[in-house]
């Protein structure tokens, strides 16, 4: 496998971590879950945090292959700032 076409690290630990948010695997509490925190905790509607949860779940796959990486890029950009506003 040449270098170019080997996934990266952080994005491989990065999905590993989406996948079990999303489907509730290695104790992750699953969607329903997340989208209810979500809700409760930082007010974000659900629709949005459907939306956050697929750039979260599509972005980094596609950021991995290869496939779209700027709007992928760019979702998780604007994913990855509304948490820390919310969050910090």
């Amino acid at each position: 496998m040449r270098m170019d076409r080997m996934p990266t690290w952080p994005c491989v630990l990065a999905l590993r971590i989406a996948r079990n948010k999303f489907f509730g695997w290695h104790g992750g509490r699953g969607y329903r879950d997340v989208l209810r925190n979500w809700n409760q905790k930082y007010n974000i509607p659900i629709a949005i945090g459907v939306l956050g949860l697929f750039t979260e779940i599509a972005g980094v796959p596609a950021m991995n292959f290869r496939f779209l990486v700027r709007p992928a890029a760019l979702g998780l950009a604007i994913f990855l700032a509304v948490a820390m506003k919310k969050a910090h």
